[in-house]
């Protein structure tokens, strides 16, 4: 039996926190709802497990991080379902959190609600936290009046993405591992083993084997010029950074991403997915297709995407409709583009978006996972091929020394 620590609203709406012994995470939510407790959090009381260490949500952001994101939007949903006014909610809200720079931003929020702003704009005041789509979401909640529902989807989405990737950055470990034994084994034999030899070759008149002299000048490279090794990703962030700061430098890096071989679909595919879901949901909020349009663009992580989703607001404002626009662009997939047309005409396009946008999530994972299951072998065969090139050379010096001697 495990101990599982919960914060959840008791039947009157009150706040209780406390412990409870189940087998496992779904007992021990069913042991709470038994007592007529709405969960709103619910850890496992033990220490950190080391895989929950690895993966933890790291942030040097001074906002909330992902995981913190995550929280917010379970647990404001469970409180307004439950029956708590937004501003009640939120004073409940940042009681959970632990750090103090989440706490002071929900704090303002909090005051910015309690004034009369509504929880969209509040949230909209802290971009730097929230993402445009997670601003997009809460407005549509507002104006369909299911915020509660709205915050909750937002909330799976968001454990979804943190767990995509917890899942990659797990899978890079044992990669990265291996990389860093290959440089440390490169950098012993060039450095300690292979000058050994140098000195009796030299003195036979002859010098060492083609193999073992180049690894051992690309070796000496290494070590020479780390520095330069070192300021190439350095240089490579740098320059993405400066293209950001303006239009045309995030055309030119979205238009690359997105012709990148394997990348690039899974970036189309992420951001068709994030477009259909923001446009959707406004659209069942009973948001203008015109308004909804700017909102969504502005969700967009791709900038030539964005461009495009401008041309459809263009396009839909003139009378085009946003099935006709939205194949004009040439841009998003050929499903999206068939399922927006059949949506559109049946009547129910706000729908359509949103099973699109389901469709498009369960793609960019499948993506994810056999781009997981390709790079780790692909990496530790090549790790593997560079020690077998090193061993060699070692070899190669000491069978050439035999037939000095």
């Amino acid at each position: 039996m495990e101990r599982f620590r919960y914060i959840a609203l008791d039947a009157s709406g009150e706040v209780r926190q406390g412990e409870v012994l189940a087998a496992n995470r779904g007992e021990a939510e069913a042991n709470l709802e038994a007592r007529k407790f709405r969960p709103v959090r619910l850890d496992a009381a033990g220490g950190v497990r080391f895989a929950e260490f690895l993966n933890r949500d790291i942030s040097l952001s001074p906002g909330l991080n992902r995981t913190e994101q995550a929280l917010f939007a379970r647990s404001l949903a469970s409180l307004l379902e439950a029956g708590l006014a937004v501003d009640a909610a939120l004073l409940t809200v940042n009681e959970l959190q632990r750090r103090s720079k989440a706490k002071e931003i929900i704090a303002d929020i909090h005051r910015q609600v309690k004034s009369g702003i509504s929880l969209s704009q509040a949230v909209s005041t802290h971009g730097v936290t929230f993402s445009a789509e997670f601003v997009a979401m809460i407005r549509a909640g507002e104006e369909s009046g299911r915020l509660s529902g709205v915050l909750g989807e937002l909330a799976e989405y968001l454990e979804r993405s943190n767990h995509l990737r917890a899942k990659v950055r797990s899978a890079m470990y044992y990669p990265a591992f291996l990389l860093t034994m290959a440089l440390a084994a490169i950098i012993l034999v060039v450095t300690l083993v292979l000058p050994q030899f140098e000195p009796l070759f030299r003195s036979a008149g002859t010098e060492l084997p083609l193999l073992t002299r180049w690894v051992r000048s690309f070796g000496m490279a290494v070590v020479d010029y780390y520095w330069l090794f070192l300021l190439v990703p350095v240089a490579i962030v740098v320059v993405v950074s400066q293209a950001r700061r303006s239009a045309r430098g995030r055309v030119a890096l979205g238009r690359f991403l997105l012709s990148l071989p394997v990348l690039g679909k899974l970036i189309l595919n992420i951001d068709t997915a994030r477009f259909a879901r923001v446009l959707g949901a406004q659209l069942e909020g009973g948001v203008g297709i015109t308004r909804a349009l700017e909102t969504s663009g502005n969700a967009l992580g791709n900038a030539v995407l964005a461009g495009e989703v401008a041309k459809l607001r263009d396009a839909v404002t003139k009378g085009t409709t946003f099935a006709v626009a939205l194949q004009a662009s040439q841009r998003f997939p050929h499903i999206f583009v068939q399922l927006s047309r059949v949506g559109e005409e049946a009547g129910m396009l706000d729908s359509m978006l949103l099973r699109v946008a389901k469709f498009y999530d369960e793609q960019v994972t499948m993506q994810l996972d056999r781009l997981i299951a390709l790079l780790v072998p692909v990496i530790t065969l090549i790790m593997g091929l560079v020690v077998g090139v090193i061993v060699f050379s070692v070899l190669a010096a000491i069978l050439g020394l035999n037939q000095l001697l």
